[in-house]
């Protein structure tokens, strides 16, 4: 049996085009999978920061942060805490009697205000429930002051829903309990 001779030219040829082929597969390999990690990682980054910002409406900013550096048990004890909390009085009957959109805006514009008071006494805001605010003094730092400015705050809010027009429009009160 007779084999045809390859031309040594033909074999270099294909040797060179098998070889170019392979190189230029393997940097679009390589181009497509950085390509792949760097939307992971962008979307890795976005859904990070959406995490956070939920983390922060239901947590305050120094726990957020110690959760992120240390992720295990934060508890701690503090013997000179205050907490105050506050309930709307009169709210199921203005949300009964107010669309949706006014009920939104009026408790948005209690707990704006009510956000500023707590910054500007130094007093830590826990949380909002509903139409239930609460905030501490002498956390996540040490007060000495921190019951005389839950008071003050205290007062504030009361006069704040007092003189609002907003909230006298629709029969708003506010209900404060304070714990030492």
């Amino acid at each position: 049996e007779v084999h045809p001779v390859v031309p040594a030219s033909f074999k270099n040829f294909f040797n060179v085009t098998n070889t170019i082929f392979t190189f230029f597969a393997i940097a679009m390999l390589s181009y497509t999978y950085g390509n792949g990690v760097i939307v992971a990682e962008d979307f890795l980054e976005k859904e990070k920061l959406k995490t956070e910002s939920l983390l922060l409406n239901i947590l305050p900013y120094t726990i957020v942060q110690r959760l992120k550096n240390k992720p295990k048990i934060i508890a701690d004890s503090h013997d000179d805490a205050s907490v105050l909390f506050a309930d709307i009085v009169g709210f199921t009957n203005m949300s009964s009697n107010l669309s949706a959109d006014k009920i939104v805006t009026v408790l948005n514009v209690i707990f704006c205000h009510f956000d500023k008071l707590a910054e500007s006494y130094g007093l830590e805001k826990i949380k909002t429930i509903g139409d239930s605010y609460m905030v501490a003094g002498g956390l996540p730092v040490k007060s000495d002051d921190n019951l005389e400015k839950i008071a003050r705050m205290a007062l504030d809010m009361i006069s704040f829903l007092e003189t609002n027009i907003e909230t006298q429009k629709v029969g708003l009160k506010i209900r404060i309990g304070i714990h030492f």
